[in-house]
């Protein structure tokens, strides 16, 4: 989920001009905050707009706000890690669970700005079409792998109950190794190798997943998340006509942005390697 986001985010980041005339363009802050049911923690980070007049490409972190979560009334101040803009709470003592509603405040400087979410169920029903593939040896036979990855059907779906049509988010990760083993050798990885697999919002009840975009045997995990209408919104707004760059979509009150949160069920397949011999 994390790596997405600042493709939402960047046409935030080049739009505030004219948008609040008590704040300097470059002043406005930026907020990028999700919170995850189930799983401690959270992810959020703060930056100012980009003016379009800057020859600047990457904004800047502000790491000096007072942030903090409120939950039943309960506050829950947040620390700011690092020289990245990026804020967690350090206790283990808030939990973020289905239908909590979380209100976001930061203060910076004469800024005060104001959000809130409510964590969405999680996702019933998911299943795996299969736990175990098995992929042919390029070494033992080239061209059995490349009629492999060539075949439509050599792909995994999962599934999950979805009877309204609501928006879901599927995330694929990859195999964690310091050592990986490559499905193609390392001087074709680059000519067969399938093209990068862009995730983004859906109203099915299924998603899809080529082999052909796996470019390593181990486990992956697939997360399905549940989610809000404000990243929905801010998704299907990421590419505005020039003429609306002054109202950049946000539910941020006294900023940019969003704050949002998100609830997943995991499953998991293996990719082995299928040997002739």
């Amino acid at each position: 989920m994390r790596s997405i986001f600042p493709l939402l985010v960047a046409l935030l980041l080049v739009s505030a001009c004219d948008s609040d005339p008590l704040t300097t363009e470059n002043d406005l802050l930026v907020v990028e905050a999700f919170l995850y049911a189930v799983k401690p923690g959270d992810d959020i980070r703060l930056t100012k707009t980009i003016s379009l007049s800057s020859d600047d490409s990457v904004a800047v972190p502000v790491n000096s706000a007072s942030v903090t979560l409120l939950k039943n009334g309960q506050i829950y101040p947040l620390t700011a890690i690092g020289s990245d803009g990026r804020y967690e709470y350090q206790s283990d003592d808030l939990t973020v669970n289905p239908e909590d509603v979380f209100e976001l405040n930061i203060e910076y400087e004469d800024q005060q700005l104001v959000a809130e979410t409510t964590v969405p169920s999680p996702p019933m029903g998911t299943l795996m079409s299969q736990s175990i593939l098995y992929v042919p040896d390029f070494d033992e036979d080239p061209f059995a792998l490349i009629e492999f990855f060539r075949d439509p059907n050599n792909l995994v779906r999962i599934v999950w109950d979805n009877p309204e049509g609501q928006a879901y988010f599927v995330s694929v990760s990859t195999p964690a190794s310091t050592n990986p083993q490559y499905v193609l050798p390392e001087n074709i990885q680059a000519r067969f190798a399938g093209l990068e697999l862009v995730l983004e919002p859906t109203n099915d009840d299924f998603f899809e997943i080529p082999l052909r975009l796996l470019d390593v045997f181990g486990t992956y995990s697939i997360q399905v998340f549940k989610i809000n209408d404000e990243y929905v919104n801010l998704y299907e707004n990421r590419e505005q006509d020039s003429r609306d760059l002054n109202e950049p979509l946000t539910n941020i009150q006294g900023g940019l942005g969003i704050f949002s949160a998100f609830a997943g069920n995991a499953a998991s397949f293996e990719l082995k390697k299928k040997s002739l011999f």
